[in-house]
């Protein structure tokens, strides 16, 4: 029962956080898995050394304050709220790449589509001309294999 304080404390991006999440949720194993979520924010906090009139800090986890207010959420009994919202969004998501590759491969079968119309539609207009040059010169045009579609 890990917790990563150098990840997000709000959010699914691992199994194992989410595991850690709904075990926070939790009523009473809530209590236990805010205490060391907190503990562990702590941690990650430098203590402050003073070399001659100047404190010297080492950087601390980006993340460290919202481990601790998800600890204190979760030691007041409301992590489930916190997952539920979770997993709502986490399916959001979901929904939007499902519907954002579904979009990505209509558009490129329209592209497809779009493509292979232009390319019949140059070779009838290229022997269109051909035939129109014919006629006007009147003398033989050699045709050029234009109206091959088969490819």
């Amino acid at each position: 029962m890990g917790i990563n304080v150098n990840a997000p404390a709000f959010g699914i991006r691992s199994s194992s956080q989410f595991v850690t999440n709904v075990q926070g949720a939790v009523p009473l194993l809530g209590m236990v898995i805010g205490l060391q979520r907190i503990e562990q924010a702590r941690a990650s906090y430098p203590s402050n050394k003073i070399e001659g009139c100047i404190p010297l800090k080492s950087s601390s986890s980006p993340y460290s304050m919202q481990h601790c207010v998800r600890g204190l959420i979760e030691m007041a009994g409301l992590g489930t709220l916190i997952v539920i919202v979770e997993i709502i969004l986490k399916g959001i998501d979901l929904l939007l790449q499902i519907i954002g590759r579904f979009l990505l491969a209509s558009m490129i079968t329209v592209i497809f589509i779009a493509q292979t119309l232009f390319e019949a539609t140059t070779r009838i207009i290229s022997y269109a001309v051909q035939v129109f040059l014919q006629l006007i010169i009147k003398t033989p045009v050699i045709f050029m294999d234009t109206m091959n579609l088969n490819y």
